[in-house]
């Protein structure tokens, strides 16, 4: 009797932690999901990214995820950095070091002088350690000057401790990374001989480079102004990781794939082409209808025992009180159904922000393969956390047209007469401008 009583124990234990053993495996496999994504995009995609796909595919979406994954490597690449010029320079007290530059940037932002000297913030932190900035620090495979393993030292600090945002954009986006909006990104700071020439660049280092497809103004038949790339447009995608020392990523959506063709012909390092539509994986719904199933017993006995004796007593007394009309009450005024609607609201949030977003689709290793059925296609499936994806860009970024149009308009509409008479012989004076919908307009 006794050991029937210990193992309908460890049955129902056993029963109980199944579900939680699945959900810590099943997320446990996501992470490493998670990991080779990040692998895939550090050393498999390449400096410039371009996602092609028809509309409602998760393009933007992913654009944000790979954006909010480069961040991370960026960071990673930082902090790599940082601690491999603190086992080089093995005599300098680096707790020290980042007080004075930590101070040193914030009377910088303070005062508002500007963007850092770091040529001269490195002179002076040579001359305070005694340093010989032309010396040469040899690693048994290169060589690099002190001067430049310090120059890299205060101003990687500086991006990762002081500025601390790695996204530039013209459209917003929000970094669940860094908990700050991008940093502002004008699209002709990439035509970067016309930029040297007007004195107007401001593309920073460790950056993601964000370019939607609502906003890039570099259309397809723009390529055909400057066909000999005088702007400069296509030396710098030639030349990104040179000019940043592989510290930044271009990422660009696209939805007809040949303007990108046109424009910069193979200068894309990975065409993604999403076939498939996003997919959330990972949010563990089961768990939440649980809950709400619990949540929902009080309201279900509010119905019982509240709502549905009103109801009989007002079709008793002829009062005419819909059911509907009964519950609405109830559930308008403050109390237990309101409460535990909010409870409900944010258990789905915050099984719905667990989750991961998978994209699949493939990868073309040269641009005019799009268009051809037989090319060699590499093919992709990513995950990446949901938070990564959504809720960091406005989905309807010209939703302002709406009320620009409604402001600008002089007319207003109406309900239909349907017994209004018709006169089908004499016409209302339209233009055939106005008849073919032309006209000049502007938007504020």
């Amino acid at each position: 009797m006794q050991l029937e009583s210990v193992l309908i124990v460890y049955t129902i234990a056993f029963v109980l932690l199944l579900p939680i053993l699945f959900v810590k495996g099943f997320r446990k496999k996501l992470r490493k999901k998670l990991d080779y994504s990040i692998y895939y995009i550090k050393y498999v995609l390449g400096w410039i990214i371009g996602i092609n796909g028809d509309i409602r595919m998760g393009k933007t979406s992913l654009m944000s995820g790979l954006s909010s994954l480069c961040q991370l490597i960026i960071i990673n690449d930082i902090d790599d950095l940082l601690n491999k010029t603190m086992k080089i320079f093995k005599y300098i007290d680096f707790n020290v070091l980042n007080d004075q530059l930590k101070n040193y940037y914030e009377t910088v932002i303070d005062e508002k002088i500007g963007y850092p000297d770091f040529e001269k913030i490195t002179e002076m932190v040579l001359e305070i350690y005694q340093l010989d900035g032309d010396s040469i620090h040899y690693d048994m495979i290169g060589h690099k000057k002190i001067r430049k393993l310090i120059l890299d030292y205060i101003f990687s600090y500086y991006c990762l401790e002081i500025r601390n945002n790695f996204v530039q954009s013209k459209t917003p986006f929000y970094s669940n990374i860094t908990h700050q909006f991008n940093l502002k990104l004008n699209l002709e700071w990439l035509n970067i001989r016309d930029a040297f020439k007007e004195k107007d660049y401001a593309i920073l280092d460790w950056m993601v480079i964000l370019i939607d497809e609502l906003t890039d103004e570099a259309g397809a038949m723009k390529y055909l102004e400057d066909p000999k790339d005088e702007s400069g447009a296509k030396e710098y995608r030639r030349k990104l990781g040179q000019i940043h020392q592989e510290r930044n990523r271009i990422i660009s959506t696209k939805q007809d794939v040949m303007d990108e063709i046109k424009k910069f012909r193979n200068l894309t390092h990975s065409n993604l082409v999403i076939d498939e539509r996003v997919s959330t994986l990972g949010n563990h719904m089961w768990i939440y209808h649980l809950i709400e199933f619990v949540c929902n017993i009080p309201i279900l006995l509010l119905k019982l025992f509240v709502i549905n004796p009103i109801f009989i007593w007002s079709k008793l007394t002829r009062k005419g009180l819909s059911w509907g009309d009964i519950y609405k009450y109830y559930h308008d005024k403050t109390g237990i159904i309101r409460k535990q609607e909010s409870k409900l609201y944010y258990y789905k949030m915050f099984f719905q922000s667990i989750g991961y977003n998978r994209y699949q689709g493939y990868k073309l290793k040269r641009a005019e393969d799009i268009e051809r059925v037989t090319a060699d296609r590499d093919y992709f499936d990513l995950v990446i956390p949901t938070k990564y994806c959504w809720g960091t860009y406005n989905t309807h970024y010209y939703a302002s047209m709406q009320e620009d149009l409604l402001n600008n308009s002089t007319t207003q509409t109406s309900e239909v007469n349907p017994f209004k008479k018709i006169n089908f012989f004499i016409k209302d004076k339209v233009t055939e401008q106005e008849q073919n919908g032309v006209g000049e307009f502007e938007f504020n």
